[in-house]
């Protein structure tokens, strides 16, 4: 038997034994790890740690490189050419607050281009009459720039739900239910 981790945090050094008396080291079997999520998967092999158990021994360089997010896991065994597959679980990888990465998040074209129509609405808002009459005069008409804005907004939050079901979390929208008491004869 073992005991997983439930989380550990990106880059650090993670250790635990897992012991299967049907399935020792000594007798050819390996035991493996599979760590799966919608954006990653990731296969940990045991050692044999000398007592009859498997080591598992994650590096922090090899958990720095793992995504941060909820993982599916299973476990098995391997003894060529037997494959046993012996438990599941979940794991959380934390993210890593000390990581010079840390807060540089990639934006998607979406996000820059909402970025950037809040940007120019907030340049109109505090325009002058004249300014804003040169703005329409150039064709860049507020009105247009708002309903260009309103569509990468909804851009925004298609992948945010996307990202969200990925992660098994559902989505980001309001689902309204009403329920009524049904009287029995």
């Amino acid at each position: 038997m073992a005991v997983e981790p439930n989380c550990f945090t990106q880059g650090d050094s993670v250790t635990w034994t897992r012991t299967e008396s049907d399935y020792l080291p000594a007798d050819g079997w390996v035991l493996a790890y599979i760590l799966a999520s919608e954006c990653a998967t990731y296969e940990v092999t045991a050692s044999d740690n000398g007592d009859g158990g498997h080591l598992v021994d994650l590096t922090t360089a090899e958990t720095a490189a793992y995504a941060a997010g909820v993982y599916t896991w299973s476990v098995r065994v391997t003894n060529a050419p037997q494959r046993v597959t012996i438990d599941q679980g979940r794991i959380e990888i934390l993210v890593d607050f000390s990581s010079e990465n840390f807060g540089k998040v990639e934006q998607t074209e979406a996000q820059k281009m909402l970025a950037h129509f809040d940007g120019l609405l907030l340049k109109i808002v505090s325009a002058s009459e004249t300014e804003l009459e040169n703005w329409r005069q150039k064709g860049q008409d507020p009105e247009k720039l708002l309903v260009l804005r309103n569509y990468w907004k909804d851009q925004v939050n298609l992948e945010k739900s996307a990202k969200l079901k990925a992660m098994g979390l559902g989505n980001n929208q309001l689902i309204r239910a009403r329920f009524r008491r049904v009287s029995s004869c």
